[in-house]
């Protein structure tokens, strides 16, 4: 039993597909999110989780927020936490990139224009949360900051604890102690590698072939 936290942007593609893979491969059922109203980052994702047919659910793939008694609910006290992370500034880019955010924001010229989110990030990150992709999906309520802690909020940080140490502390530490395994992006052969051990797979279930990758950076 696996729950894999998908981060945007956090090589969460190529860890889908291999445990996608490896599920279709071995008769495993994953545990699909069908909510027209609720999709991430809305913490109440994991009540609409259905599972078609009478087998237990073995796999959660899908972009959550992650709640350990959610969770609970559908997968065992045996089941394996996985995740990958990235480098705060390198995510930030890639962020910029895939989203197109310099179009999407009308900074012109695109060169230079993260420096200029950068400069006036909350007014964007306000912005961000009245698009029209928000306001048709019915989350912008839920849209996360671009800037402002974006893996932490896949992680269910909240931002009142940033105003306490100890908090924070415990908070990390709850984390560091309930994952199995936090994986990095610029490792991520080394972390396939270890996920291999972690849940016994073979060699060749976590082979991937790199089919995208930003080549250039505009910003």
């Amino acid at each position: 039993f696996v729950y894999y936290l998908k981060i945007h942007r956090c090589a969460s593609s190529t860890m889908d597909s291999i445990f996608a893979r490896y599920a279709i491969r071995h008769n495993l059922k994953i545990g699909h999110l069908y909510s027209p109203k609720h999709s991430y980052p809305d913490r109440s994702m994991l009540h609409y989780l259905h599972n078609k047919g009478g087998q237990d659910i073995n796999l959660i793939l899908a972009h959550t927020v992650f709640e350990e008694s959610q969770i609970r609910q559908v997968l065992p006290n045996s089941t394996k936490y996985i995740t990958i992370i990235r480098q705060p500034l390198d995510l930030l880019h890639s962020i910029f990139d895939y989203y197109k955010l310099c179009k999407a924001f009308s900074i012109k010229p695109c060169d230079g224009a993260l420096q200029v989110f950068l400069n006036n990030a909350s007014a964007f990150d306000h912005k961000a949360r009245h698009t029209d992709c928000c306001k048709k999906s019915g989350n912008a309520k839920y849209m996360r900051s671009y800037t402002k802690n974006f893996m932490g909020s896949h992680f269910g940080y909240e931002e009142g604890i940033k105003e306490s140490r100890s908090q924070l502390k415990q908070w990390i530490d709850y984390l560091s102690e309930r994952f199995d395994f936090v994986g990095l992006v610029h490792h991520i052969d080394e972390s396939l590698v270890y996920i291999r051990r972690l849940l016994c797979l073979n060699i060749k279930d976590v082979l991937v072939i790199k089919l995208s990758k930003t080549k250039t950076r505009t910003v």
